[in-house]
């Protein structure tokens, strides 16, 4: 099965291919844009705006997400750790993440580099995320 994206054709590998991956930015754009993306890869994709409503879109599932995808900076002064660590609480588990950022702040940068969390920086490419995302499954 072959997929385009921005216009070049690569061939959708089956390790992505029916993985959950909760997707948390608070820019729709970016969630459908992203989302987009990830389905293209035969990814499972679910959205929300804040870790509070991601927690509340997946609470009744049974099954484990496989990888939480994740904007650093949210609305309302929430940070993309923290909506990880709703996410890792809700099922008990350490969920696969990466952090998604255009801060490059050295404070951030060493909160995010302390976590141990992979992190991608924006303009986020799409062969990008699929290679970090390849990694982690």
């Amino acid at each position: 099965r072959y997929i385009s994206v921005t216009g070049v054709q690569t061939c959708a590998l089956p390790i992505l291919e029916g993985r959950w991956v909760v997707l948390v930015d608070d820019e729709e754009q970016i969630r459908d844009a992203t989302r987009t993306v990830l389905r293209q890869w035969g990814c499972e994709v679910t959205v929300a705006g804040s870790g509070d409503e991601a927690v509340a879109l997946v609470a009744t599932s049974q099954r484990v997400p496989d990888v939480i995808v994740c904007d650093h900076r949210l609305r309302d002064n929430e940070y993309g750790l923290e909506a990880i660590d709703k996410l890792r609480s809700e099922f008990c588990q350490d969920i696969p993440a990466l952090l998604v950022t255009g801060d490059t702040g050295p404070d951030r940068m060493v909160e995010i580099k302390a976590s141990g969390i992979p992190v991608l920086h924006k303009p986020l490419q799409p062969e990008t995320l699929r290679q970090a995302l390849l990694q982690l499954c």
